[in-house]
């Protein structure tokens, strides 16, 4: 697979603050230049939670893949577990890997739950 849009926003020795800054720059110019319908989210990464924000933003839906996983010590792992939770509170539909993370989900009241779904893990696949 080849993407249609490169960000190109990584920096050496950058900060999070100054990633974060520029990821929402180049997304909102992409949020305004394009029709997007629905917004995919993976994992618990500065660039999923900075796409995620966007959409929210904007008003359209998005789906978070790998929803659910939690420590829920927001220090471990840093910044992740803090990114995967303020995902899961703008998310529309999840995509847990696990049942636990399903229970996690359901746990904390977030959505309803017919919009959480148990995929496994989407990062791990097999071939024969």
């Amino acid at each position: 697979m080849t993407p249609d849009i490169n960000l190109n926003v990584m920096k050496e020795n950058q900060s999070l603050n100054s990633l974060q800054a520029r990821f929402q720059v180049k997304l909102k110019e992409i949020f305004l230049n394009h029709q997007i319908d629905l917004v995919f989210v993976q994992g618990d990464t500065m660039s999923a939670f900075c796409g995620a924000l966007s959409a929210y933003y904007f008003k359209i839906p998005i789906c978070h893949i790998e929803a659910g996983l939690r420590s829920y010590h927001l220090f471990d792992s840093f910044p992740e577990e803090a990114l995967r939770q303020m995902i899961a509170r703008i998310a529309n539909i999840h995509f847990a890997p696990t049942k636990l993370s399903v229970q996690y989900l359901q746990k904390e009241n977030l959505t309803h739950k017919s919009s959480i779904y148990e995929v496994g893990n989407t990062g791990m696949r097999y071939f024969l």
